[in-house]
């Protein structure tokens, strides 16, 4: 991560999510199957949006990371991606989200 590129933040911005996916995907089924999460009422849906959320917010690490270095060409390749899931998330979303 030290160089300072648009490809390097795009690259990161693509994958860490999809990474990011599968951990946070193992924590909330974790916590749904203990005992502790059983009380707590996980839908389906819940489950699906949150982990979906969770892994677009996994790209605010390396920005937070790029924006201490001040490396602002890969802060913008971070940003592109980014702004594409979270608008597919919240197409794909949109009929829990603003009741239709």
């Amino acid at each position: 991560m030290s160089k300072n590129t648009f490809a390097t933040g795009f690259i990161i911005a693509i994958v860490l999510p999809m990474v990011g996916f599968y951990f946070w995907q193992l924590i909330i089924e974790t916590l749904g199957n203990s005992a502790t999460g059983e009380g707590m009422g996980f839908s389906p849906t819940w489950r699906t949006r949150t982990v979906y959320l969770l892994a677009i917010c996994t790209n605010l690490i390396p920005f937070q990371i790029f924006s201490k270095r001040k490396e602002l060409n890969s802060m913008r390749g971070i940003s592109i991606p980014t702004i594409i899931y979270v608008l597919m998330w919240i197409y794909h979303f949109k009929y829990i989200l603003f009741d239709f």
